[in-house]
């Protein structure tokens, strides 16, 4: 006999731009149903029936036949959420950032290993099949030596989040995930190509000896999410936002990496319905998540003011 996996019940808190996104892309999942939906702003247009449309998030949590909640709300809110819904037993999908301090990423993380939880963060770029490339092909080419990483833009992605804690998750948390936390980190402001834009540099040092800069902004002349690892024996280099996405350059050389061709976003929601299947504990993404928040952190208080 087959048996057939159960269909995962879901509740999304945060239908803005993103969360929209993601409601669209749980749609074309097969096994899932999203049976709740809440957030602040009028939900008039979302495709569900309108007792399934709630104004507080808190209402989607008192819900007992859910087996996960996604948190897409803004980042400030996301501690408060993601800690009420491991009190409820559920597993928890977070956009990036996990937090916005270092205290709240580690009370999720005490809690979640408290409660034996599923929490999964999106770090979005962790999930896209082009860098999965990139890593498959360093194994084969000797110790990391020196990263360098530039995510942004020409205006900020999101108006109401800082650019350090909107575009910084993305390239620290792709750089952490090789090399781990890292021994020192500087960082500098510098004017970017427009009038009253401006580009966030960090400079990071590691335990092997690799070192790493990060660029991060609104300060570009094109969109930039871009990552060049230079190892020992070849250079490898992930850029979602250009026509090769990921290649390989040894000798003058460049190659072009294949990968599959699945959405980044899918291949995360399928990750986090899988571990729901699985049932088992599952916080390595927070472990990541407190270190990026740690980093992030760290970088924003060096900043003038602080």
């Amino acid at each position: 006999m087959v048996l057939v996996p159960r269909t995962v019940r879901l509740g999304l808190i945060g239908v803005g731009r993103w969360g929209r996104v993601v409601l669209s892309t749980l749609s074309e999942l097969e096994g899932v149903d999203v049976a709740y939906v809440a957030g602040r702003r009028p939900l008039v247009d979302v495709p569900l029936p309108a007792d399934r449309v709630l104004r507080d998030w808190r209402t989607l949590l008192t819900k007992p036949d859910l087996d996960g909640v996604l948190v897409c709300s803004s980042p400030e809110t996301h501690a408060e959420i993601v800690c009420a819904t491991l009190q409820q037993d559920k597993a928890v999908f977070v956009e990036k950032p996990l937090a916005v301090t270092v205290a709240e990423a580690s009370r999720i993380l005490e809690l979640a290993r408290h409660r034996s939880g599923v929490v999964h963060v999106d770090h979005i770029d962790l999930f896209n099949p082009a860098w999965h490339a990139v890593v498959q092909a360093l194994k084969h080419c000797g110790p990391i030596r020196r990263l360098e990483a530039e995510f942004g833009g020409v205006v900020p992605a999101q108006h109401t989040v800082p650019p350090l804690w909107d575009w910084g998750p993305h390239p620290v948390a792709l750089v952490l995930s090789l090399l781990g936390p890292p021994v020192t980190v500087a960082a500098r402001r510098s004017p970017g190509a427009a009038c009253g834009t401006e580009l966030l540099r960090m400079e990071l040092t590691f335990e092997t000896g690799a070192s790493a800069e990060i660029v991060i902004g609104d300060g570009f002349p094109t969109r930039r999410r871009r990552v060049i690892v230079h190892a020992d024996a070849a250079t490898l280099v992930y850029d979602d936002n250009g026509t090769e996405k990921a290649a390989r350059c040894v000798g003058g050389r460049r190659e072009t990496l294949p990968f599959a061709g699945v959405r980044p976003l899918t291949a995360a929601l399928r990750r986090f319905v899988a571990a729901i299947h699985s049932g088992a504990p599952d916080v390595d993404d927070v472990e990541l998540g407190l270190d990026v928040v740690r980093l992030l952190e760290s970088v924003d208080s060096m900043q003038p003011g602080k």
